[in-house]
């Protein structure tokens, strides 16, 4: 996308790390709602997404190693609440070069401290009364 831009949920690691951590048929709800819209992200498809969903569920982090944008890598991890729902994640984007596969492990670490400071930072109450 592009500053102020938007883009279907699904598209890049940031999103995918959301929609995986949804309920499954709230999942597809969404993926079937935005199907025609991914092939405008260099040939993405519903199938692609959906397929990459259990492992990013079981890992609990999505990554792009320059498929979404030529030369440019991806990871996020998904942000949480107490009681399992999703509520948004954090990403590091980077060339692809810099993406190194003995970089990878540190890089999740990172993330992952990161989004255990902000998942004990939120009160659930709130959010689910903001929603």
């Amino acid at each position: 996308g592009q500053v102020g831009g938007q883009i279907p949920l699904g598209v890049g690691p940031a999103s995918q790390a959301i929609l995986a951590m949804l309920p499954p048929e709230e999942a597809d709800v969404i993926l079937n709602a935005n199907a025609a819209l991914y092939a405008r992200f260099n040939g993405l498809t519903m199938a692609e997404i959906a397929g990459k969903l259990p492992e990013i569920r079981a890992q609990r982090f999505a990554l792009d190693h320059g498929h979404l944008v030529e030369g440019i890598s991806a990871l996020a991890v998904p942000i949480l609440l107490k009681g399992g729902d999703v509520v948004g994640s954090i990403a590091i984007n980077m060339t692809s070069a810099r993406l190194k596969p003995e970089r990878l492990d540190s890089l999740i670490d990172m993330l992952r401290t990161e989004v255990g400071a902000i998942e004990q930072a939120i009160n659930p109450q709130e959010v689910r009364a903001a929603r």
